[in-house]
């Protein structure tokens, strides 16, 4: 397991320990649940980019074969 400090202005610090105190956890597990739960987060966008983008080139290929068709009948 690895050790680290993380420091944070007083404001922050007090909403870090206020909503801890609500979740009944210490500062400490709330900081690592909150990191754990970024980690989840930007994970699961890395995966909506992807598909949109797979979402993205399959729409343009079908809007060529479309424009490819036009052509071929002379609506284009």
């Amino acid at each position: 397991m690895h050790e680290t400090t993380v420091r944070f202005t007083d404001e922050v610090w007090a909403q870090v320990r206020a909503a801890s105190k609500r979740e009944g956890a210490s500062a400490a597990q709330f900081v690592r649940d909150a990191t754990v739960a970024r980690i989840a987060v930007d994970a699961h966008v890395a995966v909506l980019r992807h598909d949109v983008e797979a979402e993205v080139r399959a729409l343009g290929a079908r809007m060529q074969r479309v424009e490819d068709a036009m052509r071929r009948h002379g609506l284009r």
